[in-house]
Order: C-alpha cells, then structure tokens, then sequence
C-alpha cells in the first residue's frame, strides 16, 4: 500500500469532459472511481447526481483527503473509500456500476494488470471510461469490452467502452 507514483491530478477541462460525455447517465447511477488520487472525479460525480461512488486509492495521504472532503461536504452515506491497491481491489470485488472511471499511472504496466478484470465491473449498459496518455493510445479493447470512442485533450485521451 502507498506505492510511490506520480500524482496527476485530472485537469479542470478533462473533468468537464468527462461529465459531458457522461451526460445524464450519471443521474442515480452507480460510480466506482479507480486510482483516485484526491478523489476530484468521483467527489464530482456526487455532486453532479451519482447514487453512491467508491473510491479506490492506495496512497494513505491521499485517501485522509478524500475521507475529509467527504466528510465537510457531508457525502460520506454515498461515497465508500478502499484505501489499497486498485488490482488486489478488482481482485476481490463482486460489485458491479453503472459507470467506471479509471485514471492509472501514466507510463505504467497498471492497466494491463487491471483490464481482465473490467468487464464484470460494469452492468449490461455499463460504461467504463479509461484516462490515459495521448502518447500511449489503446491499441485493443480489453476482454469482452468494446471500444465506442477516443476523446483527445492534449496529452489526455479518454478513451470509452462498454460491454460486448
């Protein structure tokens, strides 16, 4: 737990897009928020109608702050932190959401770890959106996904899939 890695915060236009590409699905939907970092998107997602979203982030500093923000901004009944590593999470989850956001390291082996472990995360009409570098685009889906869409912001590509 708390591996050193680069923290990235994701930029205020990236966030924006996000929530714009997600449009009204967010309303009452479910939101699992891997690689949290301070918990800038998920803490969004609530804000902008999101039921209930889970964190994961295995960095301790960073997860006091995401437990505080909650906290002062009083959405600790719809938010759930696990403070570990996102694969030993995946791991061991049977949950499933409507909407996955996951932000790994950039220059990192970490979505290759995590991708055969996507597709049961999400529901029937799911949507996964994954945050990576422009300089590293995914090549190939991950299994049993489909890829519906690249967005590119510079040197962030969101890239979106769904269920097979």
């Amino acid at each position: 737990m708390g591996r050193s890695r680069v923290f990235r915060r994701t930029s205020g236009r990236v966030l924006n897009a996000i929530f714009n590409i997600i449009g009204q699905r967010i309303n009452g939907a479910s939101f699992l928020d891997l690689y949290a970092g301070v918990g800038t998107v998920g803490i969004e997602a609530l804000h902008r109608g999101a039921s209930r979203v889970v964190f994961v982030e295995d960095n301790r500093q960073r997860c006091m702050k995401i437990r505080e923000c909650l906290r002062r901004q009083g959405l600790e009944d719809r938010g759930r932190l696990y403070c570990m590593d996102v694969y030993h999470y995946l791991k061991r989850t049977e949950e499933t959401f409507e909407i996955v956001f996951a932000d790994p390291p950039y220059e990192s082996e970490e979505l290759r770890r995590i991708s055969p472990f996507l597709q049961r995360l999400i529901s029937q009409e799911g949507l996964i959106i994954i945050e990576h570098s422009s300089r590293m685009p995914m090549t190939s889906p991950p299994p049993g996904l489909e890829l519906l869409r690249d967005y590119i912001y510079g040197d962030t590509t969101l890239t979106l899939f769904r269920k097979v």
